[in-house]
Order: C-alpha cells, then sequence, then structure tokens
C-alpha cells in the first residue's frame, strides 16, 4: 500500500512538472503588417519608416523579433504598438507627412513548430498570436 501510495505520488509530481513547463515555453515572435487603410498605402514615406521598426530580416532578426513567453511576446508587442500610435514617434526622425485616418493593422506572430526560428526564413509558416490597429498621429508642427 504504501509504495502504490509513493508512485502516486511521483506521478502527481512528475505530471506537475510537465505542465509547468508548457507555461514557460519560449519561442521567437515577430511583428506582420496585416491590413492597412487607403492613406497608410498611399504614404509612401510612413510605409518604410514603419517597416524599419518592425520589420526583421536575417540581418536584424534578434533585433526586431522578441523570444521569451507568448505573455511576454504579447507585451513586448502593444509596447511597439504604443510607440507607433505615440505623438513621439510622429516626431521622431525622420518626420514625415501623416494624414488623419491613417491606420494598419499588426500581427505578432510565432512559428507554430519553432523550427528555423533564429531565422526570417521560415518558408512563410508564420502563425498570429494577436492583432491589433495603429491609428498614426500627425506630426507636431
Amino acid at each position: 500500500m504504501k509504495r502504490i501510495l509513493i508512485l502516486f505520488s511521483m506521478a502527481a509530481a512528475l505530471l506537475l512538472g510537465l505542465t509547468s513547463c508548457e507555461e514557460n515555453k519560449t519561442s521567437a515572435y515577430i511583428i506582420q503588417i496585416e491590413d492597412s487603410s487607403k492613406n497608410y498605402d498611399a504614404n509612401t514615406f510612413l510605409q518604410p519608416k514603419v517597416s524599419s521598426f518592425i520589420s526583421a530580416n536575417k540581418d536584424n532578426f534578434a533585433q526586431k523579433s522578441f523570444k521569451g513567453t507568448e505573455s511576454d511576446a504579447i507585451a513586448w508587442f502593444n509596447e511597439r504598438m504604443d510607440y507607433l500610435e505615440s505623438e513621439q514617434f510622429a516626431n521622431a526622425e525622420p518626420v514625415v507627412p501623416v494624414l488623419p485616418n491613417t491606420s494598419a493593422t499588426f500581427s505578432l506572430c510565432t512559428s507554430p513548430d519553432n523550427q528555423n526560428s533564429d531565422s526570417i526564413v521560415n518558408d512563410g509558416a508564420w502563425e498570429t498570436v494577436t492583432t491589433r490597429t495603429v491609428t498614426f498621429k500627425e506630426h507636431d508642427s
């Protein structure tokens, strides 16, 4: 009877250990643009400014991506979206003209199998975690 109780205790401890590992799983995350307003599409000055802030490629993947837990990645994503919506971004160099109602929808994405997560080249197999629409501010005159 004692052995059975010990075996059940060990199995329960092992099960708790396995479920806690799942919560702390780290993955690579990137930001992609999903959709945009006509004003954003027509603004050839704003697009590269935004792209230089969010777009990860093989040369800057570590700087423009996030590696960590999903909850930390969502917090990182929201901070970056807050900055894109801020007056600070609007007034940052290069200052570009922005029309009212200029917006874009961005997605936080991760590799579903986490293979090749150290490289942006992933056969386009990025899975959306969350999205957010950003409305850009006009710069101060």
